[in-house]
Order: structure tokens, then C-alpha cells, then sequence
């Protein structure tokens, strides 16, 4: 994961969001699909709110401070 991470150019907005991206994706287990169908109103209280396959359903979201400060 570091090196996907490291390859993301953080000079550059487009480098910001794909390690954000990484990051929730590796951090919450969410599928690449459910990740893109987010919203900002699906964030509430470390609880992520995912529309998938398999319906609607709550994953708790360890994302930790310094990495939802990236996220913000």
C-alpha cells in the first residue's frame, strides 16, 4: 500500500484525491464501484453509509484524523 500511496504526486489535486481514494478504499474494505457512488452525506461519525451490490448497509470507518484531514 506505501507504494501506491508514494506514487501518488501530492503537488497535484488529481495525486490528493487518488491517495485519499487508496487510502478509504484499503482503510474501509468498500469496493471501488461503492467508493465513486460516495457522497459527502454518506460520511457521518467514523460510519460510511455504502449503496453496493448487495444493498445499502453501514461500514465502520477507521480512517484515522491525519488521514481524514487528507481526506477534507
Amino acid at each position: 500500500m506505501q507504494k501506491l500511496i508514494s506514487a501518488c504526486d501530492q503537488s497535484t489535486q488529481n495525486g490528493v484525491r487518488d491517495q485519499a481514494m487508496i487510502t478509504v478504499l484499503f482503510d474501509t474494505g468498500v469496493r471501488v464501484g461503492e467508493l465513486v457512488s460516495m457522497g459527502i452525506p454518506d460520511w457521518s461519525d467514523r460510519v460510511v453509509q455504502v449503496d453496493g451490490k448487495t444493498g445499502v448497509r453501514q461500514v465502520p470507518s477507521p480512517v484515522f484524523p491525519i488521514r481524514f484531514r487528507k481526506l477534507s
